[in-house]
């Protein structure tokens, strides 16, 4: 029996770190091999490349990298594309930096709220979000507590015991089309 013959093409990888989309190698030397997950369980591809030789024997290497595109036209465009939400992405998050000074833990309405009182970078306004810690309901608990949680791991902190640890953190946010915030750390300047 011979192993299938392994369409070879191009790799993108996408870096959210510097917001930038990259080919693995300008040539068509890659073969998908399979799928892995990285720290963040994003799915990634893992290709297999040996440039100018067959990619079933031990001296391939293996790269990882998050879009395979078996011609060079489509490679192309797809990294543009990319960049181009990349690109959209950093401007918006750059809008809307904002440094917290004042968070206060209230009872409203029956729920436990952490109330943030923040300036918006850009252009100084003040900003408040409203994080539901506890309720009565499920879904607005479940909602409250996501946030809370990208918001301690957009300004670094692992735990709050004290809401004044996050006067003077600054962060970014989103607003999303459920209703929710998702906070992130904001881009190095």
């Amino acid at each position: 029996m011979t192993p299938a013959k392994r369409i070879r093409g191009y790799a993108l990888a996408i870096d959210h770190h510097r917001d930038s989309a990259y080919f693995l190698d300008g040539s068509p030397v890659l073969a998908p091999e399979t799928v892995v997950a990285n720290d963040n369980l994003s799915r990634r591809l893992q290709f297999i490349e040996n440039p100018g030789a067959r990619l079933d024997t031990s001296r391939c290497r293996r790269v990882i990298g998050d879009v395979f595109c078996a011609d060079h036209h489509t490679a192309a465009f797809v990294r543009e594309a990319v960049a181009e939400k990349l690109a959209r992405e950093t401007e918006e998050a750059a809008a809307n930096t904002f440094r917290i000074f004042g968070a206060d833990i209230c009872e409203v309405g029956g729920e436990t709220v952490l109330k943030l009182a923040a300036t918006r970078a850009r252009d100084s306004q003040t900003l408040t979000f409203d994080l539901v810690l506890q309720s009565g309901n499920p879904t607005r608990e479940r909602q409250g507590q996501w946030e809370f949680t990208r918001l301690c791991k957009a300004v670094g902190l692992t735990e709050v015991n004290d809401c004044e640890l996050l006067h003077g953190l600054r962060a970014t946010f989103k607003e999303l089309p459920d209703g929710s915030v998702d906070f992130r750390a904001p881009k190095a300047a």
